[in-house]
């Protein structure tokens, strides 16, 4: 049973992996790709909205539900 505290480890080390990826403002997909997959492999369906398409750039938001 989870006691509700966060696993401060595993919680920097995620963090440290995603930051490591490069994603400049517009240029984002890598990132995306990689928050898609933690995300799909916890459980979530994951989304992507048009708002890239529209602003231009590589990606969307990611909803995650």
């Amino acid at each position: 049973m989870n006691s509700g505290k966060i696993n401060r480890t595993r919680l920097l080390s995620a963090f440290r992996e995603l930051v490591r990826i490069p994603g400049p403002s517009g240029r984002e997909r890598k990132i995306a790709g990689a928050v898609a997959a933690r995300a799909k492999a916890l459980g979530f369906r994951v989304y992507e909205d048009g708002a890239g398409r529209r602003m231009g750039t590589e990606c969307g938001n990611l909803i995650c539900t």
